[in-house]
């Protein structure tokens, strides 16, 4: 057995109602582990490392985990929470710390900043923002609290706000402000907050984003080397990618590109996107068409379209590229299933390798790696 890395798998563990009115019947129990053997190349699913409730998505910090747990009530009020979690000490099991509500119904996403100092989640139905000082002992003190208004092209999907995420940076001018950026699908919007030293969220008009009506901002990352951010939309199941420039400070559209395939119009949403560690390839995922996209980066940051793969199972919600950059796994939400693919770090394409079962992932995080023989 070569060196191992451990992933965290969020998982529906109850019936959850989402914006488009299908019902998912969670079939997890909790905050599983999944361990991929990275000489091998196989993967492997544990039992439950925790048992939250509906743990849609999970971010770790050092020895910390933290999870949103959807809801639309949580102890007896409107809204869902957010869960601290530690190890214990063999590392196997995940012991509840905290459990805070997040004043918003069904939070989807959770981002810690990269000092560790704070954390924001997204409620998405009820289209809010809620952010927490995290403290040495990895427990929350509530900072702040944004409620978003407005809506947007499409009467169903888009009757009310409905924030996606939070992705941090190093905004204002020349990077000097701790920033986040909220996609809400709602209202066709990339909300940016400048965090202050209070932990309160001031919105920043000039650095925010009027996207395409009909779009669905959801989720996005910057380039590491390029001046970029590339944001996946939901509705129009593309990827647009915007120039940002500090010295504005603001975002500039460079382009929007496709993440279906060329001349096809499949009943597909789009849904999450990721970086390859090298920065020369982009890959984002599609429900319905049921795919991985494959993008190489060009020299001035825009995208071009290198291949599509079948995402080797049903919805895939979320995936992640190993660290290291030689694999990619995507949790399949309706099929329940883990798919594993090999990367080819020169030309970004994916070969499929193993599907395992795993029960409703809806989010997949590296928690770190084992030695080899452990």
């Amino acid at each position: 057995m070569g060196a191992i890395r451990k992933y965290l798998i969020g998982t529906y563990t109850e019936p959850v109602l989402f914006g488009t009115g299908q019902i998912m019947e969670g079939k997890g129990k909790g905050i599983h582990v999944l361990k991929l053997d990275l000489e091998q190349g196989t993967l492997a699913v544990e039992p439950a490392a925790g048992i939250v409730r509906n743990p849609s998505y999970v971010a770790v910090s050092g020895e910390f985990v933290y999870c949103v747990n959807e809801l639309k009530q949580y102890n007896g009020q409107m809204g869902g929470s957010v869960t601290v979690l530690t190890w214990d000490a063999p590392h196997e099991k995940l012991q509840i710390r905290q459990v805070l509500p997040t004043h918003g119904e069904d939070p989807c996403h959770v981002a810690v900043d990269e000092t560790g100092t704070y954390l924001v989640a997204a409620n998405f139905m009820t289209g809010s923002v809620c952010c927490w000082r995290i403290g040495p002992d990895g427990l929350l003190t509530e900072t702040d609290f944004v409620q978003h208004e407005g809506c947007s092209a499409d009467p169903v999907r888009q009757a009310g706000p409905h924030a996606h995420a939070g992705i941090w940076f190093s905004g204002g001018k020349n990077g000097a402000d701790r920033q986040v950026l909220v996609p809400d699908l709602g209202k066709d919007e990339l909300a940016a907050y400048r965090v202050t030293a209070e932990g309160k969220l001031h919105y920043e008009e000039a650095v925010s984003v009027r996207c395409r009506k009909g779009n669905g901002p959801r989720f996005g990352e910057f380039h590491a080397v390029h001046s970029v951010l590339y944001l996946v939309n939901e509705l129009a199941s593309s990827v647009t990618v915007l120039a940002y420039d500090s010295s504005g400070p603001a975002f500039t559209v460079l382009q929007e590109i496709s993440t279906l395939p060329e001349g096809v119009q499949s009943p597909s949403t789009a849904a999450d996107l990721h970086i390859s560690p090298d920065g020369r390839h982009v890959y984002a995922s599609n429900r319905g068409l049921d795919s991985i996209a494959v993008f190489s980066v060009l020299d001035d940051g825009r995208l071009k379209a290198v291949e599509q793969v079948s995402c080797g199972g049903k919805t895939p919600r979320n995936f992640v590229i190993d660290p290291d950059g030689g694999y990619v796994l995507v949790a399949n939400q309706d099929s329940d299933t883990i798919a594993l693919f090999a990367r080819d770090p020169r030309t970004g394409r994916l070969t499929w390798l193993q599907t395992v079962d795993a029960p409703s992932p809806v989010c997949l995080i590296p928690c770190g790696q084992e030695s080899a023989g452990i």
